[in-house]
């Protein structure tokens, strides 16, 4: 999930589908997820309500519009 958001802000996703994609991602995934989007961070916290401590990373990137590589990001692996 930390690499999937570094990348999205790397490869210049857009800022207003951040949060809703890695919320889907963390769905499929089921790490238990949760993210905030301000410009070039991306704070990701995992653990839930029911759990007596969460854990928190900050992912910082300056971004840059790379269609190609976003599009590959954002793609499912093998599907073109």
């Amino acid at each position: 999930m930390l690499k999937h958001s570094k990348c999205l802000l790397t490869f210049g996703a857009p800022s207003h589908r951040i949060e809703s994609q890695l919320a889907t991602a963390s769905q499929i995934l089921d790490p238990k997820a949760s993210f905030v989007h301000i410009p070039n961070i991306i704070i990701v916290t995992f653990g839930d309500e029911d759990m007596p401590s969460v854990e928190t990373h900050f992912v910082k990137a300056n971004g840059r519009i790379a269609l190609t590589v976003l599009h590959r990001v954002q793609t499912p692996h093998g599907v073109s």
